[in-house]
């Protein structure tokens, strides 16, 4: 498997618990193989846990030239990941835990399947709803994602998935990064694109054309080709906005595997600033070790550091 670095901005969070009316936002299927024609489909929801509870069970459906059929996938309860937009400390008082803070939490349900090998399987989720968000032009869209699996290409391999656990949040009046840190199993190199949310019967969903595009589902939001970073250097749009990342798995011209990974990112109107990265030079103030530079300090093995740093 190939791991990359994942980078984060520092934002202060500051959402109402149950803004959204919608249960979901935001969804990924996962293939992951056991042994002989086995396989594991696992489905990722994501739950704004202000809304109704998560139900006991989904549908995930399987297409390829050898064959078709659908699952049903139970909930695996002990797969549940509270991944609100919260501090550590203040995970107790999300909607998650009963408090009013906003909570999200993660999901999953899963089932196996026997695939027979095929140079393309498609798996595909449908689910209602996202609610509104400022890209679209309807109150709520299908939560529609798939996942492509090639298991004679990529026999006795996993499907590439976003490693990264939570959802995206970010500030309308600061720059935004984030790496949506593609894992891939096997050989092949991983590709990155915006594509467009589908709807279940494979036409694209209603964006508010012609301003914002699958492509371009944020003002200039745009994903690298090759790293996967997420960013943009728009500030002063805010609310919510539907955005579908794709990694691509391809050995050479050969795509030997894709996943989705579509979500809702809120953006919220906040005024204060966050710290700049050439902001807060630290001041040594104490212990074993000292300050060797504008951003670097120096420890021996067994030393403390007190520093100070004002913004």
């Amino acid at each position: 498997m190939t791991p990359r670095h994942l980078l984060l901005p520092l934002s202060v969070l500051a959402l109402t618990s149950g803004v959204r009316a919608s249960q979901y936002l935001g969804a990924e299927i996962d293939v992951r193989f056991i042994g002989g024609n086995d396989h594991e489909v696992r489905l990722l929801l994501w739950r704004d846990c202000s809304g109704a509870a998560a139900i006991g069970a989904q549908s995930v459906n399987y297409e390829s030239p050898c064959g078709s059929g659908s699952l049903v996938l139970p909930l695996d309860v002990g797969a549940t990941t509270d991944v609100s937009p919260l501090c550590a400390t203040s995970l107790a008082g999300s909607a998650c835990n009963g408090g009013a803070l906003p909570g999200h939490e993660r999901v999953e349900y899963a089932a196996i399947v026997s695939l027979v090998p095929c140079n393309v399987w498609t798996f595909t989720y449908v689910g209602c709803c996202l609610s509104q968000a400022n890209n679209m032009s309807t109150a709520t869209v299908e939560l529609v994602v798939h996942t492509t699996y090639n298991n004679v290409d990529l026999a006795c391999r996993n499907a590439p998935r976003f490693a990264h656990p939570g959802l995206p949040f970010r500030c309308s009046n600061t720059p935004f990064t984030l790496d949506m840190l593609g894992v891939i199993d096997g050989q092949g190199t991983a590709q990155y694109a915006l594509v467009s949310l589908l709807t279940s019967s494979g036409t694209i969903a209603p964006y508010t054309a012609p301003v914002y595009t699958g492509p371009e589902p944020y003002p200039g939001l745009t994903i690298s080709a090759t790293t996967g970073i997420l960013s943009t250097a728009s500030t002063g749009a805010f609310g919510y906005w539907t955005i579908v990342p794709k990694l691509s798995q391809y050995d050479g011209t050969t795509l030997l595997a894709s996943v989705e990974r579509a979500f809702l990112m809120p953006t919220a109107n906040l005024s204060d600033q966050p710290p700049f990265a050439t902001g807060g030079a630290p001041v040594w103030t104490g212990g074993g070790g000292f300050v060797t530079g504008d951003r670097t300090m120096e420890l021996g093995v067994g030393d403390a550091l007190c520093a100070s740093m004002t913004y």
